[in-house]
């Protein structure tokens, strides 16, 4: 009988336990994922506003379903503008299941993500999570928690933590080249926009355009303001050179 108590106290702890730790401290082994890697592996690309996360128990296994708008299809089929990501793993009641690492989304966030395997009409995140990069104003963010990498990451990654512009991301994701939008005034115009990917290029080349135009401009008016300086330069060598010559001569007369 006192095994039996015994029993029953150390299985409802373990219950408490797991409901306060629901396996977050667990790690997964994964090799880093590049973007041009994340693009090669996604069967759709999607800039989203998650609008719902739930969980479901379905054959003995909890997935996290998180229902999204999708703000910019970015070149992908989605239908009709609402994605459904259902990814292993989550809670429901006393039951945990752990399938690897999950975004740390919330209702009301931007997300890029790149998604692969449809899965009754839903998607999941590509590389359990390192398709999902979570948007705030004109950078992305992807978070590597949760993971042990099998080889170190390139330095870009810092704190466990990966940050994009989100313009280059999206140019990356699609496969253009990116490193212009530092020099772009207004990203604004391309970042959470519905635009498909060759309308977002084409502004972006239109931005390109009017940097370098302006670049020029600029250089006219530096040499137009440096003008009056170089003739009052000029001149002053013109006097200089009379001056000697007076003084030259001068001295010949004599």
């Amino acid at each position: 009988m006192r095994s039996f108590l015994f029993l029953l106290i150390f299985l409802n702890a373990v219950g408490v336990c797991s409901q306060a730790y629901p396996l977050r401290s667990k790690k997964i082994s994964v090799r880093y994922l590049p973007l041009e890697e994340v693009a090669k592996k996604s069967k759709a690309l999607a800039h989203v506003k998650i609008k719902s996360i739930s969980a479901e128990l379905k054959d003995s296994m909890v997935y996290t379903v998180v229902q999204c708008a999708v703000l910019d299809a970015m070149g992908s089929d989605l239908g009709n503008g609402i994605l459904e990501i259902r990814q292993p793993g989550g809670s429901v009641g006393n039951l945990h299941t752990w399938s690897g690492p999950m975004p740390n989304w919330r209702p009301g966030e931007e997300w890029i993500f790149g998604l692969s395997g449809s899965f009754s009409g839903s998607w999941t995140v590509v590389g359990i999570k390192q398709g999902a990069f979570r948007v705030d104003g004109y950078v992305a963010e992807r978070d590597f928690e949760g993971f042990a990498f099998l080889e170190a990451p390139p330095a870009s990654v810092a704190n466990g933590k990966e940050s994009f512009a989100v313009i280059d991301l999206k140019m990356r994701l699609l496969g253009k080249q990116a490193g212009v939008a530092g020099n772009i005034a207004d990203v604004s115009s391309v970042a959470g926009s519905s635009k498909t990917p060759e309308q977002t290029l084409s502004m972006v080349d239109e931005q390109v355009d009017s940097i370098k135009g302006d670049a020029v401009d600029e250089k006219a008016e530096t040499a137009l303001n440096r003008l009056p300086s170089m003739l009052f330069v000029l001149l002053s060598i013109v006097m200089i050179a009379s001056l000697l010559r007076v003084v030259y001569r001068g001295n010949q007369s004599r």
